[in-house]
């Protein structure tokens, strides 16, 4: 009985797992996705690339941002990911925050709901 109030109490104690992981999936994808519709919002009303205040360079560092503080420090697989992609010119920055997500989100949810509360069930389990 003892181990099922410590978990409860772990988990309490614990951000990520109050927050629901639909939550979490769908804040990492908003991070993904909204800087490559701003830039498509941006070029339906005529702006340009070289246009002061616009690049895609700028939207995709804000969704980065974001992307790697929700994933931190796992996260840094998606920076690499990122990083490749626009260093080999194969994706715009935007294009590439997209493909990258998919190595961000998974990366993010097995360290938040997976790997951590398990390390810290071990850490409780070993303090008794």
């Amino acid at each position: 009985m003892q181990t099922i109030n410590d978990a409860v109490q772990l988990k309490q104690k614990c951000l990520f797992s109050r927050l629901p992981v639909w939550t979490y999936i769908s804040a990492c994808m908003a991070s993904a996705v909204l800087p490559l519709l701003f830039e498509i919002v941006w070029a339906y009303k005529g702006h340009i690339a070289g246009e002061p205040l616009y690049s895609s360079v700028l939207f995709a560092s804000f969704g980065l941002f974001f992307l790697a503080v929700l994933t931190f420090p796992f996260g840094v697989l998606g920076v690499a990911l990122w990083s490749t992609l626009i260093y080999l010119g194969l994706t715009t920055p935007t294009e590439s925050l997209v493909l990258s997500a998919l190595v961000f989100i998974p990366a993010g949810y097995f360290q938040w709901y997976r790997i951590l509360p398990k390390l810290f069930q071990k850490r409780a389990s070993l303090r008794q």
